[in-house]
């Protein structure tokens, strides 16, 4: 056997195995990718996929899957687009509020689905917006029905929502709504100084609105794991029924603030 050699670099001896085994190494790598690409292409080896690096595959089954989840999603869409129920005028102009809930097979949905929601702001899932009831809002909550639930909110749960939940963009960055002075920088202008003011432009749907309620972020909710579970019991029914609940919507929000 020959005796070992050694090398010796800046003062630190380093063996010649050492040196050479990581070209070793990647030289048996290189080998053994070889070896499997010549016996995929032979097909001896069966489940064998040959990728590259950095790209993500995606089996044929599941596009066909998704696509045929997607088509289902548009094909409810239509449906509900030809039997949308008559507009109550008496309720023309109230507060709502909706929520956005988590159900099977929502990252399927269709991207028309997924605009109307993005249009009402409920991106995610269990965040909340408050809304005017119009014909328009109507018919999107309608055709989006099987992805959100909304009804009307007493003053209370508003009040709950605004002090305890709400946020607004301050120079790009999410902050928590805790003081009157950050109304009054944003929405002094309109005569609306303090978190009251707030309250009070959206519960009675005054002038400025639309200003209250893009001027918050979507509420984040709470959502626990017997949520739905516990409301069936509370309420003694066999299913939730997506959509508008009326004024269930305050023990939703009571459960998830």
């Amino acid at each position: 056997m020959s005796k070992t050699l050694f090398k010796r670099l800046k003062g630190k001896v380093i063996k010649d195995t050492v040196l050479q085994g990581g070209k070793t190494l990647s030289v048996v790598r290189e080998k053994r990718r070889a070896r499997k690409i010549r016996s995929a292409l032979r097909g001896k080896r069966k489940g064998y996929t040959l990728r590259e690096p950095g790209i993500d595959y995606v089996s044929a089954e599941k596009i066909i899957k998704t696509t045929r989840q997607r088509n289902k999603s548009l094909s409810g869409l239509q449906r509900r687009s030809r039997t949308i129920p008559e507009f109550k005028k008496e309720d023309g102009g109230k507060l709502i509020f909706a929520i956005r809930v988590k159900v099977q097979n929502a990252s399927q949905m269709h991207t028309k689905v997924f605009k109307i929601l993005k249009l009402l702001r409920l991106n995610k899932f269990h965040s909340g917006v408050f809304l005017r009831l119009t014909k328009a809002t109507h018919q999107l909550l309608h055709l989006v029905s099987p992805y959100v639930v909304y009804g009307f909110p007493s003053t209370l749960s508003v009040r709950n929502l605004i002090f305890k939940r709400s946020y607004i963009l301050k120079n790009g960055e999410k902050t928590a709504l805790s003081s009157n002075k950050l109304v009054s920088e944003r929405l002094g202008k309109f005569d609306i100084i303090c978190i009251e003011d707030l309250v009070s432009q959206i519960v009675e749907r005054r002038e400025y609105f639309n200003k209250c309620t893009q001027f918050l972020l979507p509420f984040k909710l709470n959502f626990e794991r017997d949520f739905y579970k516990n409301l069936l019991r509370k309420h003694g029914i066999q299913k939730i029924k997506y959509g508008n609940i009326n004024e269930r919507i305050n023990d939703i929000i009571k459960q998830m603030n």
